[in-house]
């Protein structure tokens, strides 16, 4: 096992999930200190008119980079499986179809974001004195989405083997060079907007230089190394197939049932070897639907078919934000202004929640791919206990100081006031979040991804829009109850997701998870 890297299939998991958790939430950290660069140097530059702008194309962009970070999680789950597996050729096809996918949807996302900005710009009812200058920042944004994607598909490989540190550092400075050039080209071109903007971009690409450089001089170590894990045997010696139903359970189960281990040596009911030469034909057609399994379009579509669910729960949350930022937008400028900085703050709970739920789903594959199911409801209690303790403080903290941490963003009484109200309702429920982050992903490490995709769509998008158009129609818009709608979805999410996590426990599991 490489430096770094953490097994999660053997021992104690206290110190191993947090020493995954700690260099992920400050990775994340990082990452919002840089983006909230843009919006306080705009802020105290141009005004709240510029950070308004920021504020109004914050969310789209949130939907792209969820819908690579989705599949980069994606590729975290093959890589894990891989990992706990001891299945280095599987390891190195996932590397290369993970940075195809990451270049070619790239691309794609960057010419069509480039195009339809302005349209759903209007749809989400930006104002008029604030939409030239978010147009402007969210195609110049666009132009380094590329990067970013292929930035987390590479960072998702990392820490697939249980090391999150590397890319933090990555991060890091990438993050620092990013506020260094805010505080250059901001008093250099003319346009405030344009200057941050093009900072991010380049940011970006120097993020990316950095893990590709590491990667290729530690590609033998990660590709090739041995994990020593010591593999459970189901007595079950399934033959791989192509994968042909594109559902998420057959890819689940087409990786579950591949024998990766390399030992093709038959046993008797006894356990002793019963292998001879005339056995051979046997081992060959399974070396040989080995590599028909192996091949890149299998991979791909294994990577959408775990990848995506998981991006659309990620994105579900920036797609229901949509609705609510529709209604926000409807409420002012310094409405618009204040939620622009609460959706800040937050991250700062949001973070530490996510993290905590990506040790939950990674450290639940690399025991699937061990084939030792029974220590994810360890890995469940384990995750939740350092969730708490992270989240508590947090959001404790946030909710006295709102005052000051709103202030940070922008100085005018009026956001300063609406800013604190939103926070103080909306903050101490984050540990009900944290709930469902590592619900959703314990669902899904079990192969019902496309059942969680489904509980949070169903919360997230269908019954937050609905609960939008009553208070439309009943014309009580206010900030109130637009942050009541956003807690109340979380709360119905988590006792959805608990009912179906009880049940998997009990049926789908059987006695190693009872």
């Amino acid at each position: 096992m490489g430096k770094g890297e953490i097994l999660f299939t053997e021992g104690p998991l206290n110190k191993k999930i947090l020493k995954f958790v700690l260099p992920l939430v400050m990775a994340y950290f990082i990452q919002q200190a840089y983006s909230s660069a843009d919006l306080i140097i705009v802020g105290h530059y141009m005004g709240k008119n510029a950070s308004a702008a920021i504020g109004a194309s914050s969310l789209l962009i949130t939907i792209a980079i969820g819908l690579f970070s989705g599949l980069a999680m994606g590729v975290s789950m093959l890589f894990a499986r891989a990992y706990g597996a001891g299945d280095n050729e599987r390891k190195k096809k996932i590397y290369h179809c993970s940075y195809r996918v990451a270049v070619a949807l790239g691309i794609g996302v960057t010419v069509a974001g480039f195009i339809f900005s302005p349209y759903l710009l209007k749809l989400m009812q930006t104002p008029d004195d604030i939409f030239e200058l978010t147009v402007i920042y969210f195609r110049i944004y666009f132009l380094g989405i590329t990067f970013m994607a292929v930035f987390e598909m590479f960072a998702s490989i990392i820490r697939a083997v249980g090391n999150s540190s590397v890319p933090m550092i990555f991060q890091t400075i990438a993050g620092g060079i990013n506020v260094i050039l805010d505080l250059i080209l901001v008093n250099i071109l003319d346009n405030g907007i344009v200057a941050v903007s093009v900072a991010t971009v380049i940011a970006q690409g120097i993020g990316v230089v950095l893990i590709s450089v590491y990667l290729a001089k530690n590609m033998r170590k990660i590709f090739n190394g041995d994990t020593n894990v010591v593999h459970k045997k189901s007595g079950k010696t399934n033959e791989c197939e192509e994968i042909n139903d594109k559902s998420v359970e057959a890819v689940v189960g087409e990786l579950n049932n591949h024998d990766t281990s390399g030992d093709r040596t038959k046993k008797d009911e006894k356990g002793n070897d019963k292998t001879s030469v005339k056995d051979a034909p046997a081992d060959n057609n399974r070396e040989k639907s080995k590599e028909k399994y192996m091949t890149s379009d299998n991979i791909v579509s294994a990577i959408f078919a775990l990848g995506m669910p998981v991006a659309l729960q990620t994105m579900v949350m920036s797609i229901s934000n949509m609705f609510l930022q529709a209604n926000i937008n409807t409420l002012g400028v310094d409405t618009i202004t204040a939620y622009t900085a609460f959706f800040k703050i937050e991250l700062f709970i949001y973070y530490p929640a996510v993290s905590v739920g990506q040790a939950l789903l990674i450290a639940s594959n690399q025991n699937i791919g061990a084939g030792k199911t029974e220590r994810i409801s360890l890995v469940i209690k384990t995750c939740l206990k350092i969730g708490l303790a992270m989240i508590i403080p947090l959001e404790t903290l946030e909710t006295i100081f709102a005052p000051y941490l709103v202030s940070i963003f922008n100085s005018e009484p009026g956001v300063i006031e609406v800013g604190t109200q939103i926070i103080r309702i909306i903050a101490p429920f984050y540990v009900v979040y944290l709930i469902y982050e590592c619900m959703s992903n314990a669902v899904r490490a079990m192969g019902k991804t496309i059942t969680a995709t489904v509980v949070s769509i169903t919360t997230f998008v269908g019954l937050r829009t609905f609960l939008y158009i009553i208070i439309n129609v009943l014309n009580i818009q206010s900030v109130v109850n637009v942050s009541v709608i956003y807690i109340s979805t979380w709360c119905l999410a988590v006792v959805l997701l608990m009912i179906i996590w009880n049940k998997l426990r009990k049926t789908a599991v059987g006695n190693d998870m009872a």
